[in-house]
């Protein structure tokens, strides 16, 4: 039945579009977590990997939100290391 190819989704390719505009973006998320870790001084990977997972609950950064907790959660221990 010819209407069942209908029923199939086809991708356009402003869809394309947003998956490479979100792959990038998520690059420059990661990219500014390890300069956050950089910045405040921290080199070890263990360390960092602890601290992604004390503030994201996992063991990789998966979005761009992630990457957002962790820069966070070091500005956090950043402010409380002034007081």
């Amino acid at each position: 039945d010819h209407r069942d190819l209908h029923s199939f989704p086809t991708r356009r390719s402003s869809d394309l579009v947003d998956k490479d505009k979100m792959e990038t973006d998520l690059a420059t998320s990661k990219r500014n977590v390890v300069r956050a870790f950089h910045d405040a001084g921290i080199d070890d990977t263990s360390e960092m990997m602890r601290l992604i997972e004390t503030a994201t609950g996992k063991s990789v950064i998966e979005t761009i939100d992630d990457a957002k907790k962790v820069i966070s959660y070091l500005k956090e221990l950043d402010e409380k290391d002034e007081e």
